[in-house]
C-alpha cells in the first residue's frame, strides 16, 4: 500500500510538473510567438533542466533569426544600390544612343555632300 502511495504521489507530482511545461511550451509556440520569452526554471530537477536546456534553445534559434534578419536587411540594401546603380547605366547608355545616332547621321549627311561634290568636280573636269 505504501508503494502504491509512494507511485501515485510521484506520479501525480510528474503529471503536474509535465503539465505546466507543456503549457508553457505551448504559451511559446503559440500563433505570435516570442523567441525572447523563456520558460520559468523553478527547480533544479529533470523538467527544470530540460526547461533551461530549452531556453537555450530559444536563445540558438533567435541568434540565427537576428542573423538572418541583418543578412536579409544587408541583401535588401545591396539590390536597392544596384538598382540605382543599374538605372544610371541605362541612362547613360540611352544618351550614348542618341549621341551615337546623331554622329552616325552627320557623317551620313557628311559623305553624302562630298560625294555629290566629287561628282560635280569630276563632271566639270570631264567637260573642261
Amino acid at each position: 500500500m505504501i508503494y502504491i502511495s509512494l507511485f501515485w504521489l510521484t506520479s501525480s507530482q510528474l503529471f503536474a510538473l509535465l503539465s505546466t511545461f507543456n503549457k508553457s511550451v505551448s504559451r511559446l509556440i503559440s500563433d505570435n510567438i516570442n523567441l525572447n520569452d523563456q520558460l520559468s526554471v523553478d527547480k533544479n530537477d529533470a523538467i527544470g533542466l530540460i526547461s533551461a536546456d530549452f531556453n537555450l534553445l530559444l536563445d540558438k534559434i533567435y541568434d540565427v533569426v537576428h542573423a538572418l534578419s541583418q543578412r536579409s536587411n544587408i541583401i535588401k540594401n545591396t539590390v536597392n544600390e544596384l538598382s540605382a546603380i543599374s538605372m544610371k547605366t541605362s541612362t547613360g547608355a540611352g544618351r550614348q544612343d542618341t549621341q551615337i545616332h546623331f554622329i552616325a547621321t552627320a557623317l551620313t549627311e557628311l559623305s553624302a555632300s562630298i560625294g555629290t561634290k566629287d561628282s560635280n568636280s569630276i563632271k566639270q573636269n570631264i567637260s573642261n
